[in-house]
């Protein structure tokens, strides 16, 4: 439960976030996340124990959305000196 509540947390913050409008074009940040909450969302009770494959996956899965989301708010919000695409590179 505790996993679901960050996960909706991190994702209204998101949308906030983008609403808020800081920055034109599509809000990437969300994109990438989604798959990964939205898996979390499907889990059935049964694989909610800690021996379950299922949730290993999904854990995973927010795992690496967390750090895709982390370097994708840093390239839009604090990064001010180089181009997106030449960040890209090296992210």
């Amino acid at each position: 439960r505790s996993v679901a509540f960050q996960a909706k947390d991190l994702s209204d913050g998101l949308d906030k976030l983008y609403e808020a409008g800081a920055q034109p074009g599509p809000d990437r940040a969300s994109e990438v996340f989604a798959p990964a909450h939205a898996a979390l969302r499907r889990l059935r009770p049964e694989d909610l124990v800690p021996e379950s494959d299922a949730l290993a996956q999904v854990l995973g899965a927010l795992h690496q959305a967390a750090q895709a989301v982390s370097d994708e708010l840093t390239l839009r919000y604090f990064t001010h000196t180089a181009s997106r695409s030449v960040l890209s590179m090296v992210a």
